[in-house]
C-alpha cells in the first residue's frame, strides 16, 4: 500500500534509500529464498534453482508454515517463521511490494533496526497467536451447538436435518478458519503491523501539525506564506496517508466475514498488534529519554556541590 512520505524525526538511525536498503534487505532475501508453495508459474529455471537449495518446498510446507496443529507439536518457531513462506508468486510479489512502502515510511520514524523488526515480527507472531486464541474459545460454544436438547426425538429424520443445517451453517462461515491443520502463511499480518504503527504515526504527525499551525498564530497572529506551503504540504501528505490506511482496514473489514481462503481478521490483527507495539516503543523510548535526562540532571547537581 503506497503512502506519502512525511517528515522524519531527528534520531542517528541513518534516513536513507541506501540505509532502508540495509535494513530491509535480510527480509527480502529471506522471502525469496524460500520457495512459493505454488511454483507452477515460476520458469524451469528457476524451479530448478529451488530445488538445488536448503530449504525446499516439502521443507518449508513441514517446518515454516503455522498451524494450530503444528504449535501444538512443539514447532513454535512457526509463528514467525510463517511469514517467509507464500502461496504463489503473485503473493509474494504483492507482499513485497506492500512492504517496501509501509515499511519505508515507518522506518523513517524508528532509531534502531531492531524497532523495526521488533514491529514486524512481534505483529505477525502476535496476530497468530490472537487468531489461533479466537478461534479455538469459538469452537466452544459451537460445540454445543451439535447436542440436541432432546436426545430422543420423535423423529430421526428431523434430528438428520438438523444437523446438517448445522454442520453446513458452521461450514460455510467459519469452518476452514477452525481446522487445526488450516496453514498460515505470507508476511501480511507483520505487513499490516507497519500499516498499524504508519497509523499511529499520522497520529502523532497530525499532532505536530496541528502544534506548529497554533504556535505560528499565537507568535504572529497569522502564518507566513513560506510556511504556509511547507504545512500544506505536510496535511496533504497527512490525508493522503490517513485515505490509504482507512481504505486497506476497510476494504479487510468488510472482507472479514468472506470464504475467499484469506484470513482476513488475521490482517485486522496485525494492523491492531502493530499499533499498540508502535505505542509501546514509543513510550519506552520517552521513558529511557527522561531517565538519562535525569541522571544527567543528577549528575550535574553534585559536581556543583562538590566545587561549592
Amino acid at each position: 500500500m503506497p503512502a506519502a512520505s512525511s517528515p522524519a524525526q531527528n534520531s542517528s538511525f541513518p534516513k536513507t534509500w541506501g540505509g532502508y536498503v540495509e535494513t530491509i534487505l535480510p527480509l527480502v532475501a529471506a522471502f525469496l529464498v524460500v520457495p512459493v508453495e505454488d511454483a507452477r508459474e515460476l520458469p524451469e529455471w528457476l524451479r530448478e534453482i529451488y530445488s538445488w537449495g536448503l530449504v525446499t518446498s516439502k521443507f518449508a510446507h513441514e517446518h515454516l508454515v503455522f498451524s494450530r496443529a503444528a504449535w501444538n507439536e512443539g514447532k513454535w518457531w512457526t509463528i514467525l517463521t510463517y511469514c517467509f513462506s507464500h502461496q504463489d508468486v503473485s503473493h509474494l510479489l504483492n507482499n513485497l511490494f506492500s512492504l517496501t512502502f509501509a515499511g519505508m515510511n515507518v522506518y523513517n520514524h524508528t532509531s534502531t533496526a531492531l524497532e523495526f523488526y521488533t514491529i514486524f515480527f512481534s505483529s505477525a507472531g502476535l496476530s497468530a497467536y490472537l487468531t489461533t486464541r479466537k478461534n479455538e474459545l469459538q469452537l466452544m460454544p459451537m460445540a454445543k451447538s451439535f447436542v440436541p436438547r432432546n436426545p430422543f426425538p420423535s423423529s430421526w429424520i428431523r434430528l438428520h436435518g438438523w444437523y446438517n443445517s448445522q454442520a453446513n451453517k458452521i461450514a460455510e462461515s467459519t469452518g476452514h478458519f477452525f481446522s487445526q491443520f488450516v496453514q498460515y502463511r505470507g508476511a501480511s499480518a507483520g505487513i499490516f503491523g507497519m500499516v498499524g504503527a504508519l497509523a499511529m504515526i499520522e497520529v502523532e504527525e497530525a499532532w505536530l501539525w496541528m502544534r506548529d499551525v497554533w504556535s505560528c498564530i499565537r507568535e504572529y497572529g497569522s502564518v507566513a506564506t513560506s510556511t504556509r506551503k511547507r504545512l500544506a504540504l505536510r496535511c496533504f501528505a497527512l490525508c493522503y496517508n490517513a485515505l490509504s490506511i482507512r481504505g486497506a482496514v476497510q476494504n479487510e473489514f468488510m472482507l472479514r466475514s468472506t470464504n475467499d481462503g484469506i484470513g482476513h481478521n488475521f490482517h485486522l490483527d496485525g494492523f491492531i498488534s502493530g499499533s499498540c507495539i508502535y505505542v509501546a516503543i514509543k513510550c519506552a523510548r520517552g521513558l529511557g529519554a527522561y531517565i538519562r535526562r535525569h541522571e544527567i540532571q543528577r549528575r550535574v547537581g553534585r559536581s556543583r556541590k562538590g566545587r561549592s
